[in-house]
């Protein structure tokens, strides 16, 4: 997404009511390929990582350099489309965001945001601005919303008023900015309250969130209703209406794991309890053994935890004598990890990537590129296998050429882009079109062109199919879509680099376009684009 909306998350959070609301719309340390672990006798190893992105926000970058390294993050918001201010760069120890609106009047916003990644748990400190020496209303948070909605996503926030600072964690949906909800799920309601706190998230995307204030658990329901599936794009935004001065979110210690607990399993028959235990001996949790298995909840501390995992004979005596199992140095443990008794650690994956017509029959030669981050792992043509990472998050692209268009992949997909994790081999099947053939029987085609303001072609720009707020399919330009006749979509073509939106050919100015289709029709969009000089 390229452009942040607003939202009255101010009056859900005062109030403590449901609001309507607007959508958000606002240096990975990737996990590279591990050796495979040769375990002692009687020792734990890890054979899955939980880690799914980690980024410390330290790296000592400039604006112009945190724009031109996109490898993970990318940076927008409608400060620009405002023409007001915006600001952001990393120091020593977080990254600084810093908006400003142009009047008191109208909400202004800067984020930056990660790719899609399959993740449950989400981390970062945050510090408000507070209020000063120029009280105002601002807010910054902490955002982990479904990427395959418009607006649905969960957020801790820190609301600033002339009052004082406010912390909370809200859930919002829709299917438009205009019709979303903001529901507060906590407020907190104490005095005083901190500028600086460390938010950790948790939610199974179905009726499940955790969340985590400073480690200490605050908040927690299994009744909810979110419809948030996993992949998930995690935001930092500044929100102002404090005009015509720059005021500063800072973030740091960002990173996102496929859980909160540690998984420990195999173990042997005579273990009853597992511990994970710092180097000095503190015990940071415990967890019974059933059917060889403990799980062990890590959810309340700041990953990486530095210490032991151990197994036990006896709970009412975990001693070296009662051991039967552990692992033999330190560990750096993250939610989401899993540690296996005596086995070995698979660490990688095939994965096999090959192309077809509708027909069945193959195509050679197409090209695939899997991407991790923002940073591109390889292009090859197809059929084609990779090596990948267990249960790390990747994209895979498929390409067109020629006369061939994407058409779906064999688990149903409609999307070219493929966000997807495995721990185990896996095949994949790439179906495709002929793009000059006619719409199949009972279905549309919808093509989008998009060209500068001289009527220039413009290529690579991301292209999305939206229907009742759901991503239906991802293209590039020039793409195309096969739709279902009577059902009302939205597309919308990107923002990027020197590329700014400006208008639809046929004269609809906002970026998502809606449109329904005739049966056996090709309908053509046309989205046209500004160029910057810089």
């Amino acid at each position: 997404m390229k452009k942040a909306l607003m939202f009255g998350l101010l009056a859900a959070i005062l109030l403590g009511g449901v609001v309507s609301a607007a959508a958000l719309t606002g240096n990975l340390s990737a996990v590279g390929l591990s050796s495979p672990i040769k375990p002692s006798p009687g020792s734990l190893v890890e054979v899955q990582s939980g880690l799914a992105a980690s980024d410390p926000l330290n790296g000592f970058e400039t604006q112009q350099q945190l724009q031109s390294n996109s490898s993970y993050w990318q940076y927008g918001g409608t400060s620009g489309a405002n023409n007001s201010y915006y600001s952001f760069f990393e120091s020593a120890n977080q990254l600084h965001i810093g908006v400003a609106a142009t009047n008191s009047s109208n909400w202004t916003g800067y984020y930056a945001v990660t790719p899609p990644t399959n993740a449950s748990l989400v981390h970062a400190t945050l510090t408000s601005p507070g209020n000063g020496s120029n009280p105002g209303f601002y807010d910054i948070g902490l955002y982990m919303k479904a990427s395959n909605q418009v607006l649905n996503y969960l957020a801790c926030v820190a609301i600033t008023t002339p009052a004082g600072t406010t912390w909370g964690l809200v859930h919002a949906q829709g299917t438009t900015s205009e019709n979303a909800i903001v529901t507060p799920l906590w407020v907190d309601t104490s005095q005083n309250q901190p500028l600086t706190r460390d938010c950790t998230i948790v939610t199974n995307g179905d009726n499940s969130v955790q969340l985590y204030l400073d480690n200490v658990l605050v908040y927690h329901s299994t009744f909810l209703n979110l419809g948030m599936p996993p992949p998930y794009s995690f935001f930092i935004e500044d929100e102002s209406l404090v005009s015509n001065q720059l005021l500063y979110g800072q973030y740091q210690g960002f990173y996102a794991t496929t859980g909160s607990t540690v998984s420990v399993t195999n173990l042997p028959s005579n273990a009853v309890t597992v511990e994970l235990v710092s180097p000095s001996g503190q015990v940071y949790a415990t967890a019974p053994v059933t059917s060889g298995k403990a799980a062990l909840d890590v959810g309340a501390f700041s990953f990486p935890i530095s210490g032991f995992i151990r197994a036990y004979s006896s709970a009412a005596n975990p001693s070296n004598s009662t051991m039967v199992a552990y692992t033999p140095s330190a560990q750096q443990v993250y939610g989401g990890d899993e540690f296996a008794f005596g086995g070995h650690a698979t660490l990688t994956s095939s994965l096999a990537v090959q192309a077809e017509d509708l027909t069945g029959h193959d195509i050679n030669g197409l090209l695939v590129s899997l991407t991790q981050g923002r940073n591109t792992v390889s292009s090859q043509y197809m059929p084609w296998t990779f090596t990948v990472n267990n249960s790390q998050t990747y994209t895979l692209t498929a390409n067109d050429y020629g006369s061939y268009t994407f058409d779906h992949w064999s688990d149903g997909s409609t999307s070219r882009v493929l966000t997807l994790s495995v721990t185990q081999s896996t095949s994949l099947v790439a179906y495709y079109r002929d793009s000059n053939s006619p719409p199949p029987s009972g279905k549309a085609i919808l093509a989008v062109t998009a060209v500068d303001s001289n009527g220039t072609s413009i290529t690579g720009l991301t292209i999305s199919l939206w229907q009742n707020g759901v991503l239906e399919g991802v293209s590039y330009s020039p793409g195309s879509f096969v739709v279902t006749p009577g059902v009302l979509y939205a597309v919308s073509v990107s923002d990027y680099g020197p590329y700014t939106f400006d208008n639809w050919s046929d004269g609809v100015n906002q970026q998502f376009h809606f449109i329904g289709v005739d049966a056996g029709t090709t309908t053509n969009l046309q989205a046209v684009f500004t160029t910057s000089s810089g």
